[in-house]
């Protein structure tokens, strides 16, 4: 698992992109957000708490499941040591970050 500093960084970098188009996160995600700074679990058992999270629970139209799926999606691109920042890999992101978001 990464420093507390990168883990950090990436998942913030996520929540404040979500922010930048008014998107809010649910505080179910921003409280297990706070293990995953920690270090008591992944990014990706962070994405399936947050997944299960949301399939237990009726929709509320607020998008904060958007924003709470999509900053988690956010911070794994940006934490893969492929990362980079061109046309192909923006079109690759966008259909990452979107796919089953209606």
């Amino acid at each position: 698992m990464e420093n507390n500093y990168t883990n950090r960084y990436i998942l913030e970098t996520g929540i404040g992109l979500q922010d930048v188009d008014h998107l809010k996160n649910s505080s179910y995600f921003l409280r297990e957000s706070e293990r995953y700074l920690k270090g008591e679990i992944s990014l990706d058992e962070l994405d399936d708490i947050v997944d299960s999270y949301y399939k237990s629970k009726p929709a509320v139209g607020d998008r904060s499941e958007e924003a709470d799926k999509i900053s988690i999606r956010i911070a794994k691109i940006i934490g893969e040591d492929y990362f980079t920042f061109t046309v192909g890999q923006l079109l690759s992101i966008h259909r990452i970050l979107f796919e089953g978001i209606s």
